[in-house]
């Protein structure tokens, strides 16, 4: 199965439509902040959509965590500013200890970022629209399948 996780549109309806036809996954986990952006275009995609609220989308409806189970796997995906990941990954950590996840998909911070603490593998997936680790926007693509999983981070040239 592919899926691809993104976050942090800001608007960008278009470049995030050309990802997900040039992609075609599956499945997409949108990580917040223009929670809109997604639904707003579903109607153009065939892939399922797991979204998340973002720090800029008080007022919209959704959730600001949400849990996946896939090929016996446990996602935890959330924007991130809830647990303060501006200031480091300790809150975030602690939330994924306690929820027993084995991946965190999170934003927010507009930086790439793939780590492991305490057993559990930590990836954020840059911003789409406004990168503050490059000159382009980043996404990942997740294949998943009954023994293995494979993360590919891409970048919008």
């Amino acid at each position: 199965m592919k899926i691809l996780i993104i976050s942090d549109s800001h608007g960008r309806k278009e470049t995030l439509l050309k990802v997900i036809i040039r992609e075609n996954p599956e499945k997409v986990f949108f990580l917040g902040d223009h929670i809109s952006d997604i639904y707003e275009i579903e109607h153009h995609i065939t892939a399922d959509i797991c979204a998340v609220k973002g720090n800029t989308d008080y007022n919209l409806k959704g959730l600001n965590d949400i849990f996946v189970n896939v090929y016996n796997k446990k996602f935890f995906l959330t924007h991130g500013h809830n647990y303060k990941v501006n200031y480091g990954y300790h809150r975030l950590s602690l939330k994924a200890q306690e929820s027993e996840a084995d991946y965190v998909f999170f934003g927010h911070t507009h930086i790439y970022s793939d780590f492991y603490e305490n057993g559990i593998r930590f990836i954020n997936p840059g911003s789409l629209s406004k990168p503050r680790d490059c000159n382009h926007g980043s996404y990942v693509i997740m294949e998943i399948d009954e023994s293995n999983v494979k993360f590919i981070k891409k970048v919008l040239t």
